[in-house]
């Protein structure tokens, strides 16, 4: 296995990012979800350029609009939440006995037969603190291990709220093992905290940090790229970070993106990506019930991708509900490893 890792990769031309709202919004309010949003003339035909300077890139037919904020939901429900927990159910805090291994075959467009049954485990949302100490995290690195996989990925949220978090998380994960190699890209907590220490801590104990940037593996002479962007937020977009992090790759190799949040599917889409990884959500980590797969959580009112596989045209997204926790034990919510095992479209 060779390994290339540069700020390069994808695109001629990057997409615009989004206007401004003509309105400004009050402050701590929410974007309107009623309506998805309308593109300028200019930002529309940009797409359609690039679509046709690129024939493997899909436009969704009828695309999502997804809220990019998950704070509106907290004061009047964390009481009544609270009240139900004590009253019933099952909770989980940093455990690793109630930890649930889950396994998916994930079909990917233009995977060569030559990676067909690669293993990738994805363990995210650590949260090294007050629920997670360095110990219990060095007990789910030894079940990540004990899956064998061929890659790791680790979609963000190493660390709480503290720099006083970083060694701890990153001694244990040094003891991660993978044949080709383990990457992972920042959440939203980690830049709280300090996204340079924690990138560089975690690149010193052997998880590539992958910053608006990409590798490519070359196994058994075929390549495969795994791309991270930074956490995306309403001022820095999926739209301004994929460009950087694809520039200068060959858009005929085969790809996996890692995302902290699994918000930007429909951007996602729009680029083509055929595999995005992500955690943030916690699978709700309060589910109230889940009815014929559909959960039932307050995470539900910010974005309809709380756990599990998801699917726009030929983008596929998997959404780990992670191990840890903040401010909230989980609720009928276990954390949980994935095993994802790449599978090609042609394969007999």
């Amino acid at each position: 296995m060779e390994m290339t890792d540069c700020r390069g990769f994808y695109r001629t031309k990057s997409v615009p990012a989004r206007e401004q709202d003509p309105a400004p919004r009050p402050e701590g309010g929410e974007p309107d979800s009623s309506q998805p949003p309308s593109r300028s003339p200019n930002e529309a035909k940009a797409i359609h350029r690039l679509v046709d300077r690129n024939r493997e890139w899909n436009v969704p037919s009828s695309p999502l609009h997804v809220n990019l904020g998950r704070r509106r939901f907290c004061s009047g429900m964390t009481m009544s939440v609270l009240a139900f927990i004590a009253g019933s159910g099952k909770a989980f805090a940093g455990m690793t006995g109630g930890c649930e291994i889950t396994r998916f075959d994930v079909t990917m467009p233009y995977l060569p037969r030559a990676l067909d049954g690669l293993r990738a485990a994805v363990i995210s949302d650590i949260h090294a603190g007050p629920f997670m100490s360095g110990d219990e995290i060095a007990e789910y690195v030894d079940l990540v291990n004990s899956l064998n996989p061929d890659m790791i990925f680790l979609p963000g949220d190493f660390v709480t709220s503290s720099v006083s978090e970083i060694p701890p998380v990153c001694e244990a994960l040094r003891g991660l093992r993978a044949k080709h190699g383990i990457f992972g890209c920042l959440g939203n907590h980690d830049f709280i905290v300090d996204s340079e220490m924690v990138t560089r801590r975690l690149n010193a104990a052997g998880v590539h940090i992958l910053r608006n940037r990409h590798a490519v593996l070359r196994i058994d002479r075929a390549c495969l790229a795994i791309i991270g962007v930074d956490d995306v937020t309403p001022s820095l977009p999926f739209d301004a970070s994929f460009p950087v992090a694809v520039s200068g790759l060959d858009p005929s190799v085969p790809s996996i993106v890692l995302c902290h949040k699994p918000y930007p599917l429909e951007d996602a889409a729009l680029w083509g990506v055929p595999l995005m990884v992500s955690g943030h959500t916690h699978g709700g980590q309060i589910v109230l019930g889940k009815v014929f797969g559909t959960v039932f959580a307050p995470a539900a009112a910010v974005t309809p991708y709380i756990a599990g596989l998801y699917r726009l045209d030929a983008t596929r997204l998997y959404v780990t509900r992670g191990i840890g926790t903040v401010f909230l034990p989980r609720f009928n919510c276990p954390p949980e490893i994935t095993l994802l095992t790449l599978r090609c479209e042609d394969r007999p």
